[in-house]
């Protein structure tokens, strides 16, 4: 070996020490912890930024351009409020919720990006129910490519492993509104819970067990009729979504997104078993920048055929020639964006169809619900809220 191919060995391993998971080492716990709520504080920050260590999970690529988040001219530095007669300032609220990182996005730039307990730029968070956005998101893309032919398709046309349950005449519309009508109970931290039935199957990383869980459930409503928050509808989304374009769900997401909008860095995605179907209601870890970026392709309009590459977009982070999605599931430029049963979805009242589609009436909202919905998002899915038709 000569001295020149030493120095470049060199190289190359200290490039890849520099590029290893800050956090690999760290202890964590169980996923059966996290849902028991036995995590302690230490640890839960430990066990969120390393999700990729409890079950098998995909990869999603990113591009070979990253789209930069430059800072903003003005920073937010002096952020305070008062709540009960007592005033926070930014750090003492972060301090009181535990939260890791906070990043704002004006304009498409970084007015504000701080991490605590050890998170950087680099780390990997669990998205929790976020996964829900993307999940319905690809099953926008592929509406828009054809590949599911619309709302209205029944579930059963893509997953056969669901007839002759509840979800015979459940539509993919249904699902994606958790208003399915099939019996299921949330509750993390109840051992007999519908909720938790759907864990123990994902721990068994036995290929078909979680849709045996879906198959299983009783009737409780018609379809389309009555909103009940299910993180298994979004397993049942999954499988219509894997089924209809025939690939990973990272791989997809990692096509039409991913890879084209620029983001910086490689996501992981759980698994039901291995090579199996991704969790559509959780399980995906990537960096806050990244899920910042994600933000912004929703606000530049959805999904597109031709989404310009990270130089062509403009200084507020929108792309400036793309097919924007019309469908009730992404959110469209200029319209708002809504999140019912947690997943996406777009308020098309203006329009004349729009006004045929179902949609959730929820009783007594609030001041602060209308000025949240002013503001583009906001979290739906209370249990009962009724479907009108």
């Amino acid at each position: 070996m000569t001295a020149g191919t030493l120095t470049v060995l060199l190289l190359v391993t200290n490039a890849a020490a520099q590029q290893a998971y800050p956090h690999a080492t760290e202890p964590i716990g169980t996923v059966r912890q996290i849902y028991d709520g036995a995590l302690t504080p230490d640890l839960a920050v430990n066990t969120f930024r390393n999700i990729d260590r409890l079950f098998p999970t995909r990869v999603v690529l990113h591009g070979a351009h990253a789209m930069p988040l430059s800072l903003a001219a003005t920073q937010l530095r002096h952020v305070t409020f008062t709540d009960r007669g007592r005033r926070y300032d930014l750090d003492a609220y972060l301090e009181l919720n535990r939260v890791t990182g906070l990043l704002v996005l004006k304009d498409g730039r970084i007015a504000l990006e701080h991490y605590r307990l050890g998170n950087t730029e680099r780390t990997h968070w669990m998205s929790m129910s976020v996964a829900k956005s993307i999940t319905s998101t690809l099953i926008g893309a592929a509406i828009k490519e054809h590949y599911i032919a619309g709302l209205t398709d029944s579930v059963t046309r893509y997953v056969p492993a669901l007839a002759g349950s509840a979800y015979d005449g459940v539509t993919v519309r249904d699902v994606l509104m958790m208003a399915s009508g099939a019996r299921w109970n949330e509750t993390y931290t109840d051992p007999a819970s519908d909720r938790r039935r759907l864990l123990e199957a994902q721990i068994s990383q036995v290929s078909g067990s979680a849709m045996a869980v879906m198959r299983s459930l009783p009737r409780a409503a018609a379809p389309g009729t009555v909103n009940n928050y299910s993180t298994g509808e979004t397993q049942v989304a999954a499988e219509i979504l894997r089924r209809a374009v025939g690939r990973p769900l990272a791989t997809y997401l990692s096509e039409r997104i991913w890879s084209r909008f620029g983001m910086e860095a490689d996501p992981s995605w759980w698994l039901d078993s291995p090579d199996g179907v991704e969790i559509g209601g959780s399980g995906f870890s990537a960096t806050l920048r990244d899920y910042g970026r994600f933000g912004l392709f929703l606000l530049s309009g959805g999904v597109g055929r031709r989404l310009d590459p990270p130089e062509r977009l403009d200084r507020r982070g929108h792309a400036s020639d793309h097919y924007r999605l019309r469908l009730p599931l992404v959110a469209g430029a200029g319209r708002c964006v809504r999140r019912r049963g947690d997943l996406w979805t777009v308020d098309l009242r203006e329009s004349g169809r729009a006004r045929r589609h179902r949609r959730v009436e929820r009783a007594g909202q609030t001041d602060r619900r209308r000025r949240r919905r002013r503001l583009g998002v906001f979290r739906g899915g209370r249990e009962g809220a009724t479907l009108a038709k």
